[in-house]
């Protein structure tokens, strides 16, 4: 999802946008639903009422913001967590740590000294497929914090730079998935068993605590 701004009243803000990327072969699905377009919900139902994976970045709070937006969504969102068909490469990448390293949110430097280090999507990116994202995340006048400026106006007439950051977002969630997949196999050779063998839990746990919080408590009442 591209959303509203967060902040005090909107710990949960209105979705504007939801993009979605899928692979077959060499080739990549894309597709951007939108508010204005009116097909948002669709695109909601689409991705939650199907079997297939769906693979995000910070999971929790992008369904949070779909049952915002509908509180039917949570049986679905439920019973995709049961199934294991939701997978969020945050959670993954720090059972990943924890597994190799030991700890969450260090890493040791060649010199032996430690720093802290984020979980965003951008440095995973960079990490695993070299590719930096940092600008269009950061900057005051990135699209990442201006999609309301979108909310009225339908995607074909967006800025291209809107389409592809909203669009790209998927498609390296699910390169970086992918990459995660083969450090899984290594780490598993090194600790000798699956570090990703908990992430359904930790991942439904995650949205479980997001959506106990008196903050979310307000908004849904």
């Amino acid at each position: 999802f591209r959303w509203f701004l967060t902040g005090p009243g909107a710990v949960v803000p209105p979705p504007v946008c939801l993009s979605t990327a899928s692979q077959d072969g060499d080739d990549w699905n894309l597709d951007l639903f939108s508010k204005a377009d009116g097909d948002l919900d669709e695109g909601i139902e689409e991705l939650l009422f199907s079997d297939n994976v769906l693979v995000g970045h910070n999971t929790a709070f992008d369904l949070a913001v779909a049952c915002v937006r509908d509180e039917s969504l949570f049986t679905p969102v439920f019973e995709k967590f049961l199934k294991g068909q939701i997978k969020d490469t945050q959670i993954r990448e720090q059972l990943l740590d924890l597994a190799e390293h030991g700890e969450i949110g260090m890493q040791t430097l060649p010199s032996g000294k430690a720093r802290k280090i984020t979980y965003s999507l951008a440095r995973l990116t960079l990490h695993y497929l070299g590719v930096d994202i940092s600008e269009g995340k950061e900057q005051a006048d990135a699209w990442r914090l201006n999609y309301d400026a979108l909310e009225d106006t339908p995607v074909e007439d967006w800025p291209e730079e809107a389409v592809d950051y909203a669009v790209m977002d998927s498609v390296y969630a699910v390169r970086v998935y992918e990459a995660q997949e083969i450090r899984r196999a290594s780490v598993a050779g090194q600790v000798e068993c699956d570090p990703l063998g908990v992430e359904d839990f930790r991942t439904m746990a995650n949205f479980c605590l997001l959506i106990m919080t008196p903050t979310w408590t307000c908004l849904s009442s």
